[in-house]
């Protein structure tokens, strides 16, 4: 029972590509800092690269902040454009 719901489970299991889950408003900038950090996080977290590690965190936060800020506001500005026509 468990092998069949197993092989059930295998053959309908679809998975998301990985660029469809990201969030829209991430821009791909910000993406090349989250690379960055995943980098150093792969690399020995000595001293040097924890606090390095950290510096890039604050900063994907903010870019995060920005981006998502900026994407609504595209978002709103193209509705009121739309609303005047």
């Amino acid at each position: 029972m468990k092998e069949e719901l197993n092989s059930a489970v295998r053959e309908t299991d679809v998975r998301v590509p990985r660029l469809d889950r990201r969030k829209p408003w991430i821009s791909d900038a910000t993406w090349e800092v989250i690379k960055k950090r995943k980098y150093i996080k792969t690399q020995d977290l000595t001293r040097d690269n924890s606090e390095a590690y950290n510096e890039y965190g604050k900063l994907i936060k903010k870019e995060c902040r920005r981006d998502k800020e900026s994407y609504l506001n595209n978002i709103c500005r193209d509705r009121k454009t739309f609303q005047q026509k």
